[in-house]
């Protein structure tokens, strides 16, 4: 199986384990572990894997916020935020999310003193990708934020992210 990433061919891990490694070619398995570390499998198609290289211009963190992904359709479904930035978040649904185009996210931050209520984010957001996550055993979803329903939500959303979280080393 051969990843495309730009315009360089790169084996994979399952072509060395099943020995289908092109014919004329020949590389140390500690070349093709390193040069398949920095992608990230996005999907699967019947053709193999596609990956992706690691472009986020913003840092992504860590959390466990409640969200809901509204659809066009009506329907809603409840998961969490594995990671969020201030320009888009992988989320952890139950649902398979492969054919939505986008949706509007409710995402429930958590107050940071106790006797507080939750503040709510609305945001529309474009799906990139769906994948099933086998650690969590859930679809992961990556979304790119679009629209947030208020200046102040994406406002607060920064600040949040800029003022209480450690900022992840590149």
């Amino acid at each position: 199986m051969i990843a495309e990433v730009g315009n360089t061919r790169q084996e994979t891990m399952l072509e060395l384990s099943t020995g289908q490694i092109p014919a004329g070619e020949s590389f140390e398995l500690e070349d093709a572990i390193a040069e398949t570390v920095p992608a990230t499998v996005i999907g699967a198609n019947s053709s193999g894997f596609q990956t992706h290289e690691e472009h986020r211009g913003e840092p992504r963190f860590r959390v466990r916020w409640r969200v809901s992904a509204v659809l066009a359709n009506g329907e809603s479904y409840h998961g969490i935020i594995k990671d969020i930035s201030s320009k888009g978040a992988a989320i952890l649904l139950s649902h398979d999310l492969k054919q939505t185009a986008e949706a509007r996210l409710h995402i429930q931050v958590p107050p940071l003193n106790s006797g507080q209520k939750p503040h709510i984010l609305v945001i529309r957001a474009k799906l990139l990708y769906t994948i099933h996550d086998n650690d969590e055993l859930h679809f992961r979803s990556g979304l790119l934020f679009e629209e947030f329903k208020s200046d102040a939500d994406k406002n607060y959303l920064q600040s949040r992210l800029d003022n209480y979280f450690i900022k992840p080393r590149n």
